[in-house]
């Protein structure tokens, strides 16, 4: 088991609220949620009979769950969305252009009017660290679209709506499938990497993989109003689970396992694990190159993501909620995804002292954490 240590009462906030989906009693077999709003072009005009499709944003199969059309006003509904996150596909027509978009949507949260843009192709080229060509064939999660480089790692996005898009790699070399963050206006090199690696929960070291390289790193575990309190915030096995849970792991030996149970008559109730990023307690890193926080998880949830920074000597919280899956679930956030919670501006702006990235929760949960990386242009 690795060091614990405590963090401080602000850790514990409510979950960032969602509001406004309308719910559906038709189900389609999934989880009975409608979302609806009008497709429109980039100058508020309906985009008649443009096509939706939702796929699971973990997903590279092209098969959608559910697919719609625009209505001749451009209004549309999805019914019977599952549960879980999911990247809705726009595309139509307006005249003689072709209008695309994607749209990223959580569990609970509405969507509303959907502005669909002229396609364009974007160019890019895939290289490795040292500048050397990588030709491999990409994957788009989320979209099911697929694009190949030629042998001097140029490969044309033709059709690929102007989104952040992740990717799966595949080297034509036979060297190891990797992800890669393309953003929405990406265009010449990008820098094949396997980011950094943050933990995967297989070290024997009482450090983070990540702190090993930076000094810090240390995990903690912190929980109040737990069924086992006695009053004050406690730290108990059922944190952890069994510590490090050697039986149920992605693509390795070992993942974190927390699990919590809260009393029904404390109203004062949370429940965390995480880790601190500097060398000690308090002491701060630079996050500011940030391109996306990756990592994998399954259980139950929802689960509150949190990255603590000082902005203006203030410490700030930062969070973005997702859902866990009964399987496996691969999770990809960019620092606009992280949303105030407590007074902050934005994460730009606190990103320089970054402190804890934390995993929170408020009610009865179980869940597997494993593989956590930080895609970055620097170490921090």
């Amino acid at each position: 088991m690795r060091r614990v240590s405590f963090v401080p009462a602000w850790a514990a906030l409510v979950f960032l609220a969602g509001c406004g989906t309308d719910r559906s009693t038709g189900g389609g077999g999934f989880g009975g949620e409608t979302i609806s709003g009008r497709v429109l072009d980039g100058s508020g005009r309906p985009v008649p009979g443009a096509a939706l499709r939702a796929r699971l944003s973990s997903s590279l199969d092209g098969r959608s769950l559910l697919e719609t059309a625009a209505d001749d006003s451009g209004r549309y509904a999805l019914t019977g969305l599952p549960v879980a996150s999911l990247r809705i596909e726009v595309s139509g027509r307006f005249g003689a252009d072709s209008v695309q978009a994607l749209v990223d949507r959580d569990p609970g949260r509405p969507v509303g009017d959907i502005v669909a843009l002229s396609a364009a192709s974007r160019r890019i080229r895939i290289v490795n660290g040292t500048g050397v060509p990588v030709a491999a064939t990409l994957q788009a999660y989320g979209l099911g679209a697929v694009a190949s480089t030629d042998d001097s790692g140029v490969a044309l996005l033709s059709g690929w709506p102007t989104s952040d898009i992740w990717t799966r790699v595949s080297p034509r070399d036979g060297n190891a499938a990797f992800d890669l963050f393309v953003p929405a206006k990406a265009t010449g090199d990008l820098v094949a990497a396997t980011g950094w690696l943050v933990d995967d929960f297989e070290g024997a070291s009482t450090k983070t993989r990540l702190g090993i390289l930076i000094g810090g790193g240390w995990w903690y575990a912190v929980a109040a109003g737990t069924i086992t309190d006695t009053g004050a915030a406690n730290v108990t096995s059922e944190v952890f689970g069994n510590g490090y849970d050697t039986t149920q792991a992605h693509g390795g030996r070992a993942s974190l396992h927390a699990k919590l149970a809260f009393s029904p008559t404390n109203s004062s109730r949370y429940g965390l694990v995480g880790f601190h990023f500097g060398v000690v307690d308090g002491a701060s890193v630079d996050l500011s190159g940030m391109d996306s926080l990756v990592l994998w998880l399954e259980g139950n949830g929802p689960v509150r993501v949190d990255l603590i920074a000082k902005e203006q000597g203030v410490k700030r919280i930062y969070a973005k909620s997702v859902t866990p899956g009964t399987g496996w679930t691969r999770v990809a956030l960019v620092p606009t995804d992280f949303a105030p919670v407590d007074g902050g501006t934005n994460w730009a702006n606190a990103s320089a002292q970054a402190l804890y990235l934390q995993f929170s929760v408020y009610s009865d949960t179980e869940f597997w954490l494993d593989d956590i990386r930080i895609f970055a242009k620097s170490l921090p």
